[in-house]
């Protein structure tokens, strides 16, 4: 799971206190053993039924000026790839509002939910 929601709403629904982020990756070049976190069990599983794991990079506050910071549009595509071979999937919690970001994060998937509401 990535938080690109610079509220970190997903971050904190998972039991994660915002620290070590997306940001981090994407700007500061950090390593991404160093912001990926597991998130707590109890948070997405309290039936105890999974055999998998969520593991999350986490969003903050300085998630929404990446676009402004950051070079390459396909970084965050490039640090994806690279560890395709030991996760199942990838899944990208974005603001609900569109933003420069956006770009980065639809070069970065393989497809786009757009939750809607049926009137």
């Amino acid at each position: 799971m990535i938080d690109t929601d610079p509220q970190a709403h997903t971050t904190q629904l998972l039991g994660l206190q915002p620290k070590a982020s997306l940001y981090d990756l994407l700007v500061r070049n950090e390593r991404l053993k160093n912001v990926v976190d597991m998130a707590p069990k109890q948070f997405y599983d309290p039936e105890k039924t999974s055999k998998g794991h969520v593991v999350v990079i986490r969003g903050n506050d300085e998630t929404g000026l990446i676009p402004m910071k950051m070079n390459d549009p396909l970084l965050l595509r490039d640090r994806i790839e690279k560890v395709a071979d030991i996760i199942d999937f990838v899944l990208i919690d974005t603001s609900p509002t569109p933003s420069l970001l956006s770009a980065v994060i639809n070069i970065a998937a393989d497809g786009v939910l757009y939750p809607t509401k049926c009137e």
